[in-house]
């Protein structure tokens, strides 16, 4: 239909919110409207990010949290989530060389489950896995920066929580493993995907 500007300053030929008339798919803005999500599938719904610069310093074997946290309420229980985690590791060996290597591996959770895997993960159970993501037998500090992804389904509409820890491995003695050493900032991304 023509849009026409009249003499008396008023307009013909628009809709609602100033388009044409059938401009707008009234099915499309319909798609969604039982879940309130107007994204088709594989569209982010919603993406919030965490960063830190602080130190967390791990000296065991056990997982340590880094602190990264990002809650996120999904729109509908179907709904995908993917998470990014960007993070530099200072690994301190204290001059202990190569008789006694050492490791490091971290992964992301989803309110206290891992669901990304490392290296070497194995079936034998926590205390018997090596998930090296670095590995070295070097007697000398070293700064690692990593990157890892991971995905899931949410499963339901309630808040799920997002966190990342690290731990070492074959630790004698790990001295230090220091989360965003020298002002480095870490940083964990999650995702809200439409299916």
């Amino acid at each position: 239909m023509p849009v026409t500007i009249n003499g008396n300053g008023s307009i013909t030929g628009l809709s609602v919110g100033g388009l044409g008339s059938g401009v707008v798919n009234t099915a499309t803005l319909a798609d969604g409207a039982a879940t309130g999500i107007k994204q088709g599938a594989g569209s982010v719904i919603q993406c919030i990010t965490d960063t830190t610069s602080a130190k967390v310093t791990n000296q065991t074997t056990s997982y340590v949290d880094t602190g990264l946290l990002v809650t996120m309420t999904p729109r509908a229980a179907n709904s995908k989530f993917f998470a990014i985690c960007d993070i530099h590791f200072f690994v301190d060996f204290g001059g202990a060389g190569s008789s006694n290597p050492h490791g490091l591996g971290y992964n992301l959770y989803k309110d206290g489950t891992r669901f990304t895997t490392s290296l070497y993960d194995g079936s034998a159970g926590e205390s018997n896995e090596n998930p090296y993501d670095y590995y070295t037998d070097g007697s000398s500090r070293t700064n690692y920066r990593f990157q890892k992804q991971g995905q899931g389904t949410f499963g339901s509409t309630s808040a799920a929580a997002f966190t990342v820890k690290f731990k070492g491995y074959n630790g004698s003695p790990l001295v230090q493993m220091h989360l965003t050493a020298n002002q480095t900032q870490a940083q964990l991304t999650v995702m809200e995907i439409a299916v």
